[in-house]
């Protein structure tokens, strides 16, 4: 049972589902349903508050309501049962997948009588099989951190080098999750081996960071340092264009 690939595919399919009608889920979706509460919240920096479903009629339309506000707290309200509805029917929908992607004897447990899965929600089916049924060997535990150990492939812009940070540190994490542990030294090594390895940066670059104290070689150094390294290139690189294609316009029109 590869969990891994499982949660992965279910939180693909949880963000596609539109629900920005709550201020938790902006365009995220129903992810928060998948990966849990307290990962959510850390992942997002956004403050989870459970939908409460709402009643037919919005709640402060009373015989004294005029009829213009009548009519914009029956808007309100409608939206609002129409955001509750989605994410219901797209929570029951999404494990529907999950009970027809995997083997009916990792489940069956969690069926209850007469109310079948109704009350059974995405969490409880991860856990359960992580659980019960996941069996984290040698070999899988050698390919999720060889996939974690990937290299860096993108182009020399500081939002890409910062978005392959922000891989490593979430990944890390989130192994930390299923007892896969990525330490904080092999995350710097490996961060710095690609470093070198995209051969965008000078020699200086790497000598000024080897010249630091080892107390001062931390992580938040080193993404700050070679982010920072990147933003200057850019921007020498957006200057130098400039000035070659200002230079290119005076020669043309002498």
């Amino acid at each position: 049972m590869k969990l891994g690939e499982l949660k992965e595919e279910m939180s693909v399919a949880a963000t596609s589902v539109e629900c920005d009608y709550y201020e938790w889920a902006e365009d995220h979706g129903c992810l928060v349903y998948v990966i849990g509460v307290d990962r959510y919240e850390a992942l997002t920096g956004l403050e989870f508050e459970e939908p409460r479903r709402p009643t037919r009629t919005h709640p402060d339309i009373d015989d004294d309501t005029s009829l213009e506000e009548r009519v914009y707290l029956k808007a309100e309200n409608d939206e609002n049962l129409k955001a509750w509805y989605t994410i219901q029917g797209a929570l029951k929908g999404l494990t529907a997948n999950l009970r027809d992607a995997i083997d009916p004897k990792y489940d069956q447990e969690l069926k209850k009588p007469l109310l079948g899965y109704k009350k059974v929600a995405i969490r409880d089916y991860l856990d359960h099989i992580k659980k019960e049924w996941w069996v984290l060997d040698t070999e899988e535990t050698r390919l999720i951190k060889q996939h974690y150990f990937r290299g860096w492939n993108e182009e020399a812009e500081e939002e890409a080098l910062a978005m392959f940070g922000k891989r490593l540190d979430d990944e890390q994490e989130e192994l930390g999750e299923d007892n896969i542990i990525i330490t904080a030294a092999d995350k710097l090594q490996h961060y710095m081996e690609q470093m070198c390895a995209s051969e965008i940066f000078e020699q200086q670059n790497y000598d000024d960071w080897e010249d630091l104290d080892d107390e001062d070689k931390t992580w938040a150094n080193a993404t700050d340092t070679f982010e920072t390294y990147v933003k200057k290139q850019r921007k020498y690189n957006h200057n130098k264009r400039e000035s070659t294609a200002k230079r290119a316009k005076y020669e043309s029109a002498a």
